[in-house]
């Protein structure tokens, strides 16, 4: 799992950098109940 408190364009640059990889996001969470704390949660898997 990958958690991390970052904007949500970082989502995109992490989904491409995955697209690079073995790996591939199974499954991704963006919470946006406080805004100024945004985050997402990713399962990544080989």
């Amino acid at each position: 799992m990958f958690m991390a408190s970052l904007k949500y364009s970082f989502l995109e640059k992490l989904e491409f950098y995955i697209k690079g990889t073995a790996f591939q996001i199974e499954q991704k969470n963006v919470y946006d109940e406080f805004p100024e704390y945004p985050f997402f949660i990713c399962k990544i898997k080989k």
